[in-house]
């Protein structure tokens, strides 16, 4: 039996050990290829390199198995997962490189946002370059007869300027594993509005993640150890999250990287917590380090950035004033605020308001407009508030015109509203119509749960 040691091939119909030479009947085309990595630092699993943003190079060999099959083909370079910033390869086109005689050498490669076990991946996708008008992909004719015509309907065009419609074998092969670390709350949320890896599955395993919120609907974490910013991620899980409470602490999250109008999230969760973490009843701020919501003021609420960075996390207005007057914008009655009429033209003013909320939002989904104090109307601002989840009996409207001592709670945004960002009040603890609040280690904090070796 011949032996050889090419590492694994990917081949078109699964992952297989290939030997070159094991020829025998081969179907046309490639049925893998040999990736060697030969410059660039790969790490090592227990010396994993850190997640980036910029890119880092690698230099590879690629060979098609068997060489003689795919003489002058084309081939597609990917990361897995990571972005392929560009490729420098003699001939190259974006991220193709074509193979002379069945191989090329000395390809670089810079790639970003590898993380975890990464490898770069080589696939055959049938491409044949074309101009960019009048190729076989952009022609307006169904060139292969299977009744799909062009790039974006038919799958045999990997790109408007691919000149066949052919699929290719889809035959692949993979790098040595590049062994990055996994990225950080931070990282995800990618200290800036646009969360770098949105739509990627993606687990966390660094930073002190607590616990400082439990919601209907998921589970709000902050990374006490994170001096960066951007560390509080919500995690979407639809429903309110079993055997987890305020002040535990998580050795992992996971889940898929979302976007729901601006605002950052976790959707399809997974997460473990820290079973060796003690669970008093009555926690210490030791044993709770529940972080101090950051005060909300007009200066803040004007620096987008830094209301970003707050995505997620507490927040809280001492001293604010709930809007006196609740304006009904709805003149149709129609339990909608219709755009292009004067019942926006209403909504808008109301918004720009610092003494009116929206009464048709209000009756809607809960939300009342807070001002900021401020010693003049340029230094108060205007959050929106939301009670009805965590305290369904308070009536804003009842309190019109009230100063309250404290509300606090975590802060998310709807991107298109006029007032985009709104605090969602934990629980009754979080609102203090007067007197003295309860610290961070006491407040929204639950019962032990029962299930005391929960995880997922």
């Amino acid at each position: 039996m011949r032996r050889c040691n090419l590492g694994w091939i990917a081949l078109a119909a699964g992952l297989l050990p290939a030997c070159a030479g094991d020829t025998g009947d081969l179907p046309p085309g490639p049925l893998g290829f040999r990736v060697a990595l030969t410059g660039g630092d790969p790490g090592a699993v227990d010396a994993r390199l850190p997640f980036s943003l910029e890119g880092a190079t690698y230099t590879l060999d690629i060979e098609a198995l068997p060489a003689q099959a795919f003489r002058e083909g084309w081939v597609s370079i990917r990361a897995q997962p990571g972005d392929v910033l560009s490729v420098d390869s003699p001939g190259a086109i974006r991220t193709n490189i074509q193979l002379h005689g069945g191989r090329a050498t000395g390809v670089r490669v810079t790639v970003a946002k590898l993380y975890g076990d990464a490898r770069i991946w080589v696939e055959d996708l049938g491409f044949v370059p074309g101009p960019a008008v009048g190729s076989a992909c952009r022609n307006g004719l169904d060139d292969d007869g299977d009744g799909r015509t062009d790039y974006g309907s038919d799958p045999g065009c990997a790109y408007a300027n691919d000149d066949t419609e052919s699929e290719g074998s889809h035959a692949v092969g993979l790098s040595p594993v590049l062994y990055y670390r996994n990225p950080r709350i931070a990282d995800v949320q990618g200290m800036t509005s646009v969360p770098p890896l949105e739509g990627r599955s993606i687990n966390i395993d660094a930073g002190d993640m607590v616990v400082t919120r439990v919601s209907v609907d998921g589970l709000y974490v902050t990374d006490i150890s994170e001096t960066r910013g951007y560390n509080h991620l919500f995690a979407f899980n639809f429903n309110t999250p079993a055997g987890v409470r305020i002040c535990d602490r998580l050795v992992t999250l996971g889940g898929i990287v979302g976007e729901f109008y601006g605002y950052t999230e976790l959707t399809y969760p997974s997460w473990t917590r820290d079973l060796d973490w003690p669970r008093p009843e009555h926690p210490t701020p030791a044993e709770c380090p529940v972080p101090e919501p950051v005060e909300i003021t007009r200066t803040l609420l004007d620096n987008g950035a830094a209301m970003e960075s707050l995505e997620a996390g507490l927040i809280k207005v001492s001293g604010g004033r709930i809007t006196p007057r609740f304006e009904d914008c709805d003149f149709n009655d129609n339990g909608g605020i219709d755009w292009d009429t004067p019942e926006e033209d209403c909504a808008d003013e109301c918004a720009e308001a610092l003494d009116c909320s929206e009464l048709t939002q209000f009756q809607t989904y809960g939300q009342f407009s807070i001002a900021t104090l401020g010693a003049t109307a340029a230094e108060r601002g205007k959050i929106q508030v939301l009670t009805r989840e965590a305290v369904p009996d308070f009536d804003a409207l009842a309190h019109a015109g009230e100063t309250v001592a404290l509300i606090r709670g975590t802060l998310s945004q709807v991107e298109f509203l006029d007032v985009p960002w709104i605090l969602e009040v934990r629980c009754r603890d979080d609102l203090v119509l007067a007197g003295p609040a309860k610290p961070m280690h006491e407040a929204c904090v639950g019962p032990v749960p029962p299930d005391e070796d929960y995880t997922r």
